[in-house]
């Protein structure tokens, strides 16, 4: 595919409908990848491999890999740290398709916004870091919010967009491994999605 991208410059015609073809063939390959991951996590065939992260640094990084995905959209595309360093224990790989999954919702599906955060909660009793991705496309209702972890919902709400319904069960599958837990709400005309994860398991 890259060997035939490369020759658009011989077939100018030819660069758009390569280009789509590209991006379908990832998109196809991801959702594989998650499908399958997902269900070795079912079958508890997934193992995490914990080392210090420095989830501050992740966060950041992962959400500026999207970044031209949102200006292509004409997104405002905003991050807040509270911290240039917040370490916890944590497989990198997997919080790194938690934090993709996010974002590349988020962008598909918000209008304007897109905001992640990433900040320290400690008035719980322990110690957890709390990362919200925000947009405000459309709000998901009531009863479709209760079923978005569900394995390939897809709710009207959605549209024409493409999608599987795997993304968001595959991340919230992820976060529980973690013993954290990913949500969702609606706040000032925005959804809320919130991955938090304790500083140390079992902590």
């Amino acid at each position: 595919m890259d060997k035939l991208l490369k020759m658009t410059d011989k077939i100018p015609e030819a660069e758009k409908e390569l280009t789509v073809m590209n991006r379908n063939t990832e998109r196809l390959l991801r959702l594989a990848s998650q499908l399958l991951n997902f269900r070795r996590i079912e079958s508890g065939n997934y193992t995490i491999h914990l080392s210090p992260v420095n989830i501050a640094a992740l966060t950041e990084i992962t959400w500026e890999s999207f970044r031209p995905a949102a200006d292509q959209k004409q997104i405002s595309y905003r991050f807040y740290k509270s911290s240039a360093t917040i370490m916890l224990q944590a497989d990198e790989d997997a919080l790194i398709k938690i934090l993709s999954n996010l974002l590349d919702n988020a962008i598909k599906y918000g209008r304007s916004q897109v905001c992640c955060e990433v900040h320290m909660k400690t008035d719980t009793g322990k110690e957890e870091v709390l990362i919200t991705v925000k947009n405000d496309g459309r709000m998901i209702s009531p009863n479709a919010s209760a079923r978005i972890f569900e394995p390939f919902f897809r709710s009207k709400e959605n549209g024409n967009i493409p999608g599987a319904g795997i993304g968001l069960p595959f991340a919230r599958s992820l976060a529980l491994l973690h013993q954290g837990t990913l949500t969702y709400h609606e706040e000032d005309h925005m959804n809320v999605f919130t991955l938090t994860l304790p500083l140390a398991p079992g902590s």
